[in-house]
């Protein structure tokens, strides 16, 4: 077991004061977070208490197939996710190909390779005209999914309290997304219908009889596709895919 007194003062060793006071308050929320309401709600006051408010982004993609499932966007330019995912600029971006579980320096990354192709040379003008050149990224690696946060600007790089808190904050932010996203990762993979079905189900205990009438489709139907996803996600009944979905399991 830790002891409590020894962390307490291992951490204001390693730590400014203020920013060891941050650490314990922003891990005290994150353990709080339930949904993606509460991870926005957590990112915001995260990006209140770092230098300059820089823009946060927070995304879960899928690996089956490879997608960006669910982002959240705190102030980070609309403008410039849109051209990055049109060029399919993650295929080449060394940020996001950098190794998971440890934080991620954008310029360091960027200047690693000293003979970049032609398409690599045209990804790092557009972070040069655009802005994002400097930051700061993290990623961890589920088994079905990819959870990458990032923090643009100077500051991030820059400021040594920045750094060392969000170095010992990755993790834990990571987690939690993972934690508040996934069940909503898991209705994505399904079809529209059988999201229908599965919100009846779950969240208003309708039968299927009262689901069929309600989506005026034929009650076989409604039996198929739950049949569908009780093999997709491995569940022996209804209750059992219920919390599977709703838990991640």
């Amino acid at each position: 077991m830790i002891n409590m007194k020894q962390e307490t003062y291992r951490l204001l060793q390693d730590l400014p004061a203020l920013t060891a006071y941050q650490l314990v308050v922003l891990q005290g929320v994150l353990i709080q977070v339930k949904d993606e309401h509460d991870l926005r709600a957590f990112l915001l006051a995260l990006q209140s208490s770092l230098p300059g408010h820089p823009p946060l982004l927070l995304a879960l993609i899928g690996f089956d197939p490879y997608r960006v499932s669910r982002v959240i966007n705190v102030d980070w330019s609309e403008s410039w996710t849109g051209m990055y995912l049109a060029k399919n600029f993650q295929q080449i971006d060394p940020v996001a190909q950098a190794e998971p579980g440890r934080p991620i320096v954008w310029s360091e990354e960027l200047a690693r390779d000293k003979s970049p192709g032609v398409r690599l040379r045209r990804f790092l003008a557009a972070c040069a005209q655009h802005g994002m050149t400097q930051g700061l990224s993290y990623i961890a690696d589920r088994p079905d999914h990819r959870i990458i946060i990032s923090i643009v600007g100077t500051e991030a790089e820059t400021d040594g309290q920045v750094r060392s808190l969000m170095s010992r904050l990755f993790k834990n932010i990571a987690d939690a997304a993972s934690r508040a996203l996934r069940s909503g990762y898991q209705l994505h993979k399904m079809t529209g219908q059988q999201r229908e079905i599965f919100e009846l189900i779950s969240r208003e205990g309708m039968t299927n009889r009262a689901i069929a009438v309600k989506l005026g489709i034929s009650l076989r139907t409604v039996q198929w596709h739950l049949d569908a996803m009780r093999t997709a996600y491995g569940a022996r009944n209804t209750a059992q895919l219920i919390s599977r979905v709703m838990t991640g399991g």
